[in-house]
């Protein structure tokens, strides 16, 4: 689906256009890293939530017809796989954070109605 979805988002089709054309049922992403940019080399784990992750809950409720079920990563730093540095490092995800970050889906799928 990953390398589905980034394909066709080249090619100008939504993420729900995706999920429908595949015929799936429900939709969610493996982690943040699909909708982050990848420019800087160390990420907030807060900013991301705030500026990449609800604003991308949004989208999908309203690009899939299919009911999109939100996740929260614990981070992402997959720098053990390669010799050289790959960005983005998520710092600063704590507990708390990681808490909050699931509060928010929490209120996220209570105010959606997401069922599944």
């Amino acid at each position: 689906m990953w390398d589905w979805e980034f394909e066709t988002a080249r090619k100008g089709a939504p993420f729900g256009t995706v999920v429908s054309d595949l015929g799936f049922d429900s939709a969610t992403h493996y982690q943040f890293l699909s909708f982050t940019r990848k420019e800087k080399d160390q990420m907030d784990y807060g900013e991301v939530l705030s500026e990449f992750v609800a604003p991308q809950y949004e989208k999908a409720v309203a690009e899939c017809a299919a009911p999109y079920i939100p996740h929260v990563s614990v981070g992402w730093d997959n720098n053990v796989r390669y010799e050289k540095f790959q960005p983005p490092v998520y710092t600063n995800n704590r507990p708390a954070r990681l808490g909050a970050g699931r509060s928010d889906m929490r209120s996220f799928i209570i105010t959606y109605e997401i069922v599944f």
